[in-house]
């Protein structure tokens, strides 16, 4: 799982699943209150990244692009 640099979202890895989701985060006025966060699209992961890749890194190398590293040394950039 990893935040955006500026906070806004959340990727999240599912390795038995194999998918990415990705959550916008929203704060309630003026930073009061309780965080919500909002599901902004789920995908199904490379399928070489399949449910056996367990310790998986995200990594956001853009606004809009993640890395998907895995501990064998594979990896794969995700678009969002």
């Amino acid at each position: 799982m990893a935040f955006s640099s500026d906070g806004k979202f959340l990727a999240v890895y599912a390795s038995k699943e194999s998918k990415i989701t990705l959550w916008q985060t929203h704060q309630t006025f003026l930073g009061m209150g309780q965080s919500q966060m909002k599901l902004i699209k789920a995908m199904t992961a490379p399928t070489e990244f399949g449910a056996a890749s367990q310790h998986a890194r995200l990594v956001w190398i853009g606004a809009k692009m993640l890395k998907l590293l895995l501990s064998n040394g594979s990896e794969s950039i995700i678009q969002i």
